[in-house]
């Protein structure tokens, strides 16, 4: 981990083809990391989707629209072998449904080289 912040912006436009409808999706997403030491980072996560089918035959057209956030902590432990164990807790909520999980996961991470 470094200290300080950083951010990332991806961002996806995937298109598909349906008969009749041609269904267009639009993405963006964001990461916000604040590391206070190198041992820990706090992370505000979201995604914004929006769908947009363009009109068929039968002159029907809809939009789809979800915004996600998840805030979570992570944390890195040095072993002196070289690897480095991260384990990570976040709250994910869609802010349309207002549904929202646990999220846990867990990082082994190892130097090819030394």
């Amino acid at each position: 981990f470094n200290s300080g912040i950083e951010e990332r912006w991806p961002t996806g436009n995937p298109r598909t083809e349906e008969f009749p409808l041609r269904v267009e999706t639009g993405t963006i997403g964001m990461s916000l990391i604040v590391a206070p030491s190198p041992f820990c980072n706090f992370l505000l996560e979201g995604l914004h989707t929006t769908s947009l089918n363009d009109p068929g035959k039968n002159g029907l057209s809809w939009s789809v629209q979800h915004t996600q956030i998840s805030p979570g902590v992570r944390f890195a432990m040095n072993c002196k072998s070289g690897l480095q164990i991260v384990p990570g807790f976040g709250y994910p909520m869609d802010l349309n449904t207002g549904e929202s999980s646990f999220l846990f996961y867990l990082s082994f991470e190892h130097r090819v080289k030394k």
